[in-house]
């Protein structure tokens, strides 16, 4: 009896020891200044962000969004790379912000479809998402949907019970 005792302990305890290395994280903007979303980001995360004055007061862009049991990668890759335009490195507990390099610049367009099985059907209540975020749209009755992409390198993921699919998106002067 009591080595069931002790293997049930232990395992008890790594299973606590598990959870407790996946830390997530929420927090919510809603048409955030690149400075307010920062101070929500230190907020949340209880991380600090180093970067210089200018790259946030010069950046004109926005953050909305709701994130909720993020992790940090996520969290700032739909925050800051996405909707700031920033890059960002992380050390320790420190956060650190520089500008996007050059040629690395995102791909911005509304992406409007259908998504069909093989016979031709639509998908009604498909999930269109963008790969590595929790950004994501659902088809609508039949199956149409559009979708905002900002990213440097987007991918969508198409889901359907029973389904899953991924497609890199690439910038065509004629269209994608």
């Amino acid at each position: 009896m009591k080595p069931r005792l002790l293997w049930l302990l232990a395992m008890v305890l790594c299973v606590h020891m598990y959870a407790g290395a996946q830390t997530t994280y929420n927090a919510t903007f809603s048409n955030a200044t690149a400075e307010t979303a920062i101070r929500i980001l230190k907020q949340s995360t209880g991380y600090d962000f180093v970067y210089e004055k200018s790259l946030i007061t010069n950046n004109s862009s926005t953050v909305s969004g709701s994130y909720h049991n993020t992790s940090l990668s996520d969290l700032l890759n739909a925050t800051v790379e996405q909707q700031l335009g920033l890059s960002y490195k992380i050390v320790g507990t420190t956060v650190s912000l520089s500008e996007r390099k050059k040629g690395s610049t995102p791909f911005d367009a509304n992406i409007t479809g259908t998504v069909v099985d093989e016979s031709g059907e639509p998908l009604a209540g498909a999930t269109i998402m963008l790969k590595g975020t929790h950004y994501g749209v659902s088809a609508d009755i039949d199956g149409r949907f559009s979708i905002h992409v900002h990213h440097t390198d987007p991918s969508l993921e198409f889901s359907y019970v029973g389904m899953h699919c991924s497609y890199h998106l690439k910038r065509d002067p004629g269209g994608i």
